[in-house]
């Protein structure tokens, strides 16, 4: 179940999601996973550096966090999903179908 996120240019708040599978939280435990955020630019399908801005929150509600820099989040328009790598190196994407709306608007 895809997600649309509005933010403003400049953004530096954590942002929170609950990653769901089939709408639900899933039955096991993010413990020892590791998270990523993949934030394409839609236009052009560029890929924003989120590495060192997301971290867990709460592995067993399947809870992360986003913390941008400052210069992470310009005007316009993203796609974007979190990846999940697990201790034994499998790898899952939320949203696994339709990926995440993200909009950035200008702050002015």
């Amino acid at each position: 179940m895809a997600t649309t996120f509005e933010l403003v240019a400049g953004w530096t708040a954590p942002v929170d999601a609950f990653l769901l599978q089939d709408g639900e939280t899933p039955s096991t435990s993010l413990s020892g996973s590791t998270i990523a955020l993949v934030l394409r630019k839609t236009e052009d399908g560029s890929l924003l550096d989120t590495s060192g801005d997301v971290a867990i929150q709460d592995a067993d509600a399947w809870r992360v966090r986003y913390s941008p820099d400052a210069s992470d989040l310009v005007p316009g328009k993203y796609k974007g999903r979190f990846k999940v790598t697990d201790s034994g190196g499998k790898i899952g994407y939320y949203p696994s179908a339709e990926w995440d709306t993200w909009i950035v608007r200008s702050e002015s």
